[in-house]
């Protein structure tokens, strides 16, 4: 059987001949990674060294350990056990903290269901960001920039296999002064190859060792990549090659799949579901599940024994529970018949976790 992973590999799914047409009023620059884009946009937003960015304690703290080393102070707001902002807490930190950035961030493709609350508190001048890391964006995102200094950030790498972050926004601020880092931009693109190159191997060969020298070079990858001083933007030649993904064909095969783990996984009592998934099944990087952390490690282990490297979702940020989130793969690599294998792989590990817990208990 071939090893299961959460990248997407499909070319052919995810890119087609037909460009995307966005609004003329919108513009659009294109990064090698969602930080590089942060480094480069801030202070041309006008956002000084000292300020404070109030972002979700979902976050993983090596970026909010990038955020401070370029300058910048971080204070977190708790997200509910349903990953959605607590308006308390949120609250309480404006008054307290007066952030310079607000970010607002759509967890495994979910949106907060909260900006225009979150909204209705910032000063003008704050800057909103949606964080759109976890979707495939298309031109109907435009929609959100309803308000002055509101700019969104995406991650492309994370949801098809093109690298990259899209950046988008309507206002009219001051001209980058960055170049493009080639040395860094060189690594980093070749490092991303082999990685999407081991996957392929491995999933040509189902031999699951080629899976985890992917996993070893993404890790290179990752420690690469955002942690550059100055911001790492792309030519538009990058940009004309993001516009010929297509999402809405990606979004009809995850509605299917989302329907498939639900059927598959809905009697299990160790997996948590979250309802409000459902509505927005496909824009979803993964199908959302929560599970004990008791059982996180030994779950992650019989995962991998059985041919799905599964991962749990920011298990290094501070948001705190007794459940992990953990997406399981969806999207254009995967038939319905592998949704089935990796659900049966799941509550396997699973059953296997719960087990080991009740006898060393």
């Amino acid at each position: 059987m071939r090893p299961y992973f959460q990248q997407q590999l499909s070319l052919t799914t995810y890119f087609g001949r037909k460009k995307q047409v966005w609004p003329s009023t919108c513009s659009r620059e294109y990064y090698i990674s969602f930080e590089d884009a942060l480094w480069d946009l801030l202070p041309r937003y006008g956002v000084q060294k000292g300020s404070t960015l109030l972002l979700p304690d979902f976050y993983c703290n090596d970026v909010l350990d990038n955020i401070r080393a370029h300058g910048y102070n971080v204070v977190l707001y708790r997200l509910d056990k349903q990953l959605l902002p607590d308006m308390q807490s949120f609250t309480t930190l404006i008054a307290e903290c007066k952030p310079s950035v607000v970010i607002d961030f759509f967890v495994a493709g979910m949106p907060s269901e909260r900006s225009k609350e979150l909204q209705k508190q910032l000063n003008p001048d704050t800057l909103y960001i949606y964080d759109f890391v976890h979707v495939l964006v298309s031109p109907v995102v435009t929609e959100l920039l309803t308000r002055p200094n509101t700019l969104i950030l995406t991650s492309t790498r994370k949801v098809s296999p093109y690298f990259g972050s899209l950046v988008i926004y309507k206002d009219h601020i001051l001209a980058s002064a960055n170049k493009v880092p080639v040395g860094y931009t060189t690594v980093a693109i070749l490092k991303w190859l082999v990685y999407l190159l081991l996957l392929r191997i491995s999933v040509v060969t189902s031999i699951t060792y080629f899976a985890f020298l992917a996993d070893s070079v993404l890790d290179s990858h990752d420690n690469l990549i955002g942690d550059a001083v100055n911001a790492a933007p792309l030519p538009k030649f990058f940009l004309n090659i993001h516009d010929h993904l297509n999402p809405e064909k990606v979004k009809g095969i995850r509605l299917a799949q989302y329907e498939s783990y639900w059927k598959e996984l809905q009697n299990c009592p160790q997996v948590l579901m979250l309802d409000r998934s459902k509505e927005f099944a496909p824009e979803l990087r993964g199908f959302p599940i929560l599970i004990d952390n008791k059982y996180r490690e030994k779950f992650l282990n019989e995962c991998k024994k059985l041919g799905y490297f599964a991962w749990t979702m920011f298990e290094d940020s501070t948001w705190k529970n007794d459940k992990n989130l953990v997406l399981l793969p969806m999207g254009g690599d995967f038939t319905l018949k592998d949704i089935q294998n990796i659900s049966r792989i799941v509550l396997k590990a699973l059953t296997t976790a719960v087990q080991y817990d009740t006898i060393t208990a």
